[in-house]
């Protein structure tokens, strides 16, 4: 019976011991699986930042219609997809780098409109700033209600994009978050490049200066603010087509009432404004608190 009973009690130690390592395996999973949704979730609220940065922190322009511009990129990005699916089917499963270019275009072309016949005439009224473009945001959101409708859309995301890698045999990494790291990588690498190694860079430094002595050096103060509002509009698509990506999330933004601003823009504004205006590096750290 002793025999008997300690067998009994290394064979339940035993098991206890597999089952708790198989616990443990599964919560280390879990952890990481969660952690690198969170890590898309940041890649697209850093895009966010980087827009908001351009514009709020380079030019000292307070732009309440950031979020609606990145909801005409994933409005942008819906269409290119509805085109593809349903018009040239042939275009499906190559369709959404083209959608993100797209979605860059299409938003840098109204940001320079935008900056061109609206913004340039309160660059030395900050709040007039806000409180004009808080109306352009109320009017988008009004031309998205009447175009596309109030209720909520998603696109048709390629086979390419549905998939996930396997680094081992209990967790999965989806590659359409893998795709929304890189296309974050690359945007802010381009940013840093036309921000500190290029000549529209040292513009636009010189420009957030002294706009006088800019002036007095023969830059064109006017050409280099519009460029730069439209750049940050134009990152603001990119996280809209983004965000699709990131867990083939549905469009946002045009079912606020109220006037309430669009929920993408809050913590993209707190990266920016929380994080200051001085280290882009800083707001790159910032986005995951948001």
């Amino acid at each position: 019976i002793f025999i008997l009973s300690n067998m009994l009690k290394k064979n339940i130690m035993k098991k206890k011991h597999i089952i708790m390592d198989e616990f443990d395996e599964s919560m280390q999973a879990i952890f990481v699986m969660q952690g690198f949704s969170g890590l898309s979730l940041f890649c697209v609220f850093l895009l966010m930042a980087l827009g908001l940065a351009i514009i709020f922190g380079q030019m000292g322009v307070i732009n309440m219609a950031h979020g609606e511009f990145l909801t005409l990129g994933a409005y942008i990005t819906w269409m290119v997809s509805k085109v593809a699916t349903e018009t040239w089917p042939w275009m499906q499963q190559f369709y959404f780098p083209l959608a993100v270019v797209l979605a860059f275009l299409g938003t840098f072309i109204l940001g320079y409109l935008v900056e061109m016949l609206l913004i340039r005439r309160l660059y030395s009224r900050p709040l007039d700033t806000l409180l004009a473009t808080w109306g352009l945001g109320l009017i988008m959101q009004q031309i998205y209600r009447s175009t596309f409708g109030p209720r909520e859309v998603s696109v048709v995301m390629p086979d390419w994009l549905m998939g996930s890698w396997a680094p081992t045999d209990i967790i999965d990494i989806p590659l359409n978050g893998l795709f929304v790291m890189g296309i974050t990588a690359l945007m802010t690498v381009l940013v840093v490049i036309l921000l500190y190694r290029s000549r529209w860079g040292i513009k636009v430094r010189a420009t957030t200066q002294n706009r006088m002595m800019a002036n007095a050096a023969g830059i064109n103060t006017q050409r280099v603010d519009r460029f730069t509002f439209a750049l940050g509009c134009g990152i603001a698509g990119v996280a809209g087509a983004a965000e699709h990506t990131a867990g083939n999330k549905k469009v946002f933004g045009v079912n606020n009432g109220g006037g309430a601003p669009s929920p993408a823009l809050v913590p993209g504004k707190r990266v920016t404004v929380g994080m200051g205006n001085h280290s882009k590096w800083l707001r790159s750290v910032g986005a995951t608190r948001a």
